[in-house]
């Protein structure tokens, strides 16, 4: 009987160890469980870590993007503006030309009415001459 009552005393505390252990493997199960809710989380935040990045990487490319044809516009304004100088400086010589054109037209003009003022007194010296000379003859 005693033997038997020291195998049931073992018997017990296997029992017992076993039932610690069931418990402490609840424990880790349930530790387990949370483990993989967190690391879900973690995956969640990774991906939109990721999409994150990714929209970032976007917005850079488009940066880029909009740089490139902000140096294009202005490569383009400085060509136009370098017309825009070459067609003033063009503008102010044809109206230089002009008005000295106007000019030399309205010197011509004068020339003109002097010679035409010449050649009627011309004509009226002449008229007189011939009736002169008939008066004469």
């Amino acid at each position: 009987q005693e033997m038997v009552a020291q195998q049931q005393e073992v018997v017990n505390q296997k029992q017992a160890m076993v039932a610690g252990l069931e418990q402490e493997l609840e424990g880790l199960k349930r530790e387990g469980a949370e483990l993989e809710v967190k690391i879900g989380e973690q995956r969640s935040v990774a991906e939109a870590v990721d999409a994150k990045h990714m929209e970032l990487k976007a917005v850079d490319e488009e940066v880029n993007a909009k740089k490139e044809q902000t140096a294009a516009l202005e490569t383009l304004l400085k060509d136009l503006n370098n017309e825009l100088a070459e067609k003033q400086g063009a503008q102010e010589s044809l109206t230089a030309q002009h008005m000295q054109t106007t000019q030399e037209l309205a010197r011509h003009r004068l020339d003109l009415q002097a010679a035409q003022a010449t050649g009627r007194a011309q004509d009226d010296l002449e008229a007189k001459n011939a009736a002169l000379r008939e008066k004469l003859a």
